[in-house]
């Protein structure tokens, strides 16, 4: 075929003429000369090349953002994992597309998701196995998508087989390939700093020589974008899955909590009304109206007395914790006059005071106007303070000062003992807590300080204390005024 006389036009419009190489129009104008059809052709090709290209550069870009929005939309692992492929295999043109996930927990490899096309799903079932149960074992590198993980690099593969191992055998993969059409796998291990997560396999219908530089440009960034979804999901489904065992076992410690409170609450009822049939036994024998009573008698009866007492007074501390604990504890607010409140404990512990060589003395600045509280829970709480002061104490004594502060009467409670260390008065108001060495030593079921905040602080009141180590302690708690 003779060559062509072609005519283009340069960037003035003007014709040139490809006959001899000659312009047809002089001047600094663009010229392009094609002498025959050959390179014709060779520029069609190129341009033909961009456009592809440019074509898949375009598609790939769409499907980057379709990837990046599956995982906005869901932090279900299986659900984001089956869009991924399925978007993949669809917009790209790819014959297959698989994800497997890394259980290093139990050391195998579990499939996550693969292209639900017919021809896909019947391949599986040539298999004799669900997709499901596909689990490899990570020691098992005959399998190829082991061996990428476990090299942390791509492997190419003409041969399905290799990826199908020990799951079928080369009768049944050249089955699979007839079906499926594969000419190219390439398996991608999804890799998160040092750590392989998972892979992720394509099936190609053509080789591997045979795809332009932007469909493999196109591959590679599907895998960071494959991975960051995966390790996105696979996070969050931890999250949630911790969050759910941990409300889980809330709820049986709720309900464990509760039963305790119960028995608590039953076991003290039915302890107290026999301690208190006690207690009244014995200080009628110490009375004399049984007879009289021997010197040694007394002795025993009176510690007996005294024990009986204290676990009177425990059972009644549980008995409190059980009703606060319950939403139970209850308040019967009067009109009080703390000068009075204050002497009455005060008499009634003179004795304990006296039996250590303690002083125990009450200061006020006058006469004080009435609070609101509730006459029993804030003599239990006095009595609370003081005993504590008692119990540490060893030289010296207490002190209580009332005064009125602003709305509120300020009841103060001062000892010489040995004093409380700053990280332990974090610790006092807490149920249970015994601070310090020595007070252990000393004993006591660390409940008392807890139901005194408890009680205070159910008068609308308040409770701290201020303490230096080697200089004693002063407990404080406030209640408000009656109003005028």
């Amino acid at each position: 075929m003779p060559a062509q006389n072609l005519v283009y036009y340069g960037s003035s419009n003007k014709p040139v003429s490809n006959s001899g190489n000659q312009s047809l129009q002089s001047g600094d104008d663009s010229v392009l000369s094609i002498h025959d059809e050959a390179s014709y052709k060779k520029v069609t090709e190129e341009m033909y090349k961009q456009n592809f290209e440019l074509a898949i550069r375009n598609k790939t870009l769409s499907v980057l953002r379709t990837l990046y929005a599956i995982t906005m939309t869901s932090f279900d692992v299986g659900e984001i994992a089956q869009r991924i492929v399925d978007t993949v295999a669809k917009e790209l043109n790819f014959n297959a597309v698989l994800i497997n996930v890394v259980d290093y927990q139990e050391k195998v490899l579990r499939p996550l998701a693969i292209t639900q096309s017919p021809d896909i799903l019947q391949a599986i079932e040539l298999m004799g196995k669900s997709f499901s149960e596909l689990i490899v074992a990570l020691d098992d590198t005959s399998n190829l998508i082991i061996d990428a993980i476990k090299d942390k690099e791509r492997k190419i593969t003409g041969n399905i087989l290799d990826i199908l191992v020990p799951f079928a055998v080369q009768e049944v993969a050249d089955e699979i390939d007839k079906i499926i059409k594969v000419k190219t796998l390439i398996v991608y291990p999804l890799i998160l700093g040092e750590k392989a997560i998972g892979a992720l396999t394509i099936g190609l219908g053509k080789r591997v020589d045979d795809l332009s530089r932007a469909e493999k440009e196109t591959l590679e960034e599907l895998i960071d974008v494959v991975t960051i979804a995966l390790d996105r999901a696979q996070l969050h489904q931890k999250l949630s899955q911790i969050n759910t065992e941990l409300q889980s076992a809330n709820e049986k410690l709720q309900e464990l909590d509760k039963l305790k409170d119960e028995f608590v609450s039953l076991a003290s009822h039915e302890l107290r009304t026999p301690m208190t049939a006690i207690k009244g036994s014995i200080s009628t024998i110490l009375e004399g109206y049984a007879g009289e009573v021997s010197k040694e008698s007394r002795d025993f009866l009176t510690a007996a007395y005294n024990e009986n007492d204290r676990l009177i007074r425990l059972v009644n501390n549980l008995l409190n914790i059980s009703r606060i604990e319950a939403g139970r504890f209850t308040f019967t607010v009067v009109k009080v006059g703390m000068d009075k409140l204050i002497s009455e404990v005060i008499n009634n512990l003179q004795m304990a005071a006296k039996e250590k060589n303690l002083y125990l003395k009450y200061e006020t600045d006058g006469e004080l106007v009435p609070v609101f509280a509730d006459i029993d829970k804030v003599k239990e709480v006095l009595i609370n303070l003081i005993g504590n002061a008692l119990k540490f104490t060893h030289e010296g004594g207490i002190t209580i000062k009332a005064s009125r502060k602003d709305n509120m009467i300020v009841v103060s409670v001062a000892d010489t003992g040995h004093g409380i260390s700053k990280e332990d008065q974090d610790l006092l108001f807490k149920k249970f807590s015994q601070v310090g060495s020595y007070t252990k030593q000393v004993g006591g079921t660390g409940l008392g300080l807890y139901i005194s905040k408890q009680i205070i602080e159910g008068l609308k009141g308040k409770i701290w204390l201020e303490s230096t180590v080697g200089q004693g302690s002063t407990f404080f708690f406030s209640l408000p005024v009656v109003s005028a």
